[in-house]
């Protein structure tokens, strides 16, 4: 059985208890995108702004292209701007959560749906995802402009000749190959987009896995750890296309959506089960002495060891104890001298015959 069949098969028993919370999930976080659009279009409706009017009924005399706003009513740009913004401080951090929610699901740790709103509970996390989505935006925008600028441009330049009625048949013709390489370039550049933007695809399941890990922090491991998995999840995201394509008939979506959500957490369970243990672990001595470190003070880690004995030094309290007569009568008393030895002990003795000599 393939990698890919195994998270798909995982994620269906991962599912087995949970579908009527994943599916409650899906069905609020769609509830409140409808609601959202529905009470932007009573505004619209309200304030007559239904549709943008046509550029020609406007006046275009003016000298720089900053009067275009004073032009066009400002209705036409406060309502969309004000709706987007309100999309983006409400749907953002519910998006995050959800992704939350399914890391906890794979991880065998069943949370009720109300912990979709975990990034609200606080100033720090409800501002932390916020940053996160605008970080991830502007890095995508940036290299969206590096890998596509190339193939649009080259479209632009392709099109602009077939706009001009003078244009010769061979002119015609070679506007059209250019347009149709340009198409070609531009399906190519958008692959390659996508797989290079997979490298950001851990940053809100690292954020789940550790609240306190900054957001660039998350967005760097993320880079480091989808090394050599960016064409693999781009072919896994791929591989539900099918799927993903049935849900214009909206009803398949309540499945789709939580397969989807699952399978990519558990792809992503694994990326980092796979990272964090090809990292070296501290060896026994480094962990004794850290356990060591948060119960008791540094400095009982290494007690002072004991200095060798060395002689005595003569102080003067060494005396206190003797007199000073004691040591005086034992200088006066004379010094006894070796006997010396008598004549006879210095004469030499005679040896006894032996009886051979005497034979």
């Amino acid at each position: 059985m393939s990698l890919f069949r195994v998270f798909k098969k995982n994620a269906r028993l991962a599912l087995q208890d949970s579908w009527g919370r994943a599916l409650g999930i899906l069905l609020l976080v769609m509830g409140i995108g409808v609601l959202l659009g529905t009470i932007q279009g009573i505004t619209s409706a309200i304030l007559a702004v239904s549709s943008m009017p046509a550029l020609d009924s406007f006046s275009f005399s003016f000298s720089s292209p900053m009067e275009l706003f004073a032009v066009i009513p400002w209705v036409y740009l406060a309502v969309p701007g004000a709706f987007g913004l309100l999309n983006f401080l409400l749907v953002v951090p519910l998006g995050l959560g959800q992704i939350r929610w399914y890391h906890q699901l794979v991880h065998d740790q069943s949370e009720p749906i109300s912990n979709v709103f975990h990034y609200y509970e606080g100033a720090g996390k409800y501002f932390r995802c916020l940053w996160y989505y605008i970080s991830l935006t502007i890095r995508q925008s940036l290299w969206a402009v590096l890998f596509l600028c190339i193939p649009m441009g080259a479209m632009a330049l392709s099109v602009v000749p077939l706009m001009n009625e003078e244009v010769t048949r061979i002119q015609a013709s070679l506007s059209t190959f250019g347009l149709l390489i340009s198409c070609v370039l531009l399906i190519l550049a958008t692959i390659l987009y996508t797989v290079h933007m997979m490298k950001y695809f851990l940053t809100p399941y690292l954020m789940a896995e550790d609240p306190k890990m900054s957001v660039g922090k998350a967005i760097r491991t993320s880079i480091r750890f989808t090394k050599g998995y960016r064409f693999s999840l781009f072919s896994f995201s791929l591989s539900f296309l099918g799927w993903i394509l049935l849900c214009i008939f909206l009803f398949p979506i309540l499945f789709v959506g939580p397969y989807l959500q699952t399978s990519m957490a558990l792809y992503a369970r694994y990326i980092i089960e796979k990272n964090q243990s090809a990292i070296p672990a501290p060896t026994k001595e480094f962990k004794a002495v850290e356990i060591i470190r948060d119960e008791e003070p540094v400095m009982d880690l290494w007690p002072a060891q004991p200095h060798p004995p060395t002689a005595p030094s003569l102080e003067p309290d060494l005396f206190e104890e003797a007199p000073l007569e004691a040591f005086a009568e034992e200088a006066a008393q004379p010094t006894p001298e070796p006997d010396e030895p008598s004549v006879e002990e210095l004469a030499p003795q005679e040896e006894p015959p032996h009886p051979e000599e005497d034979v």
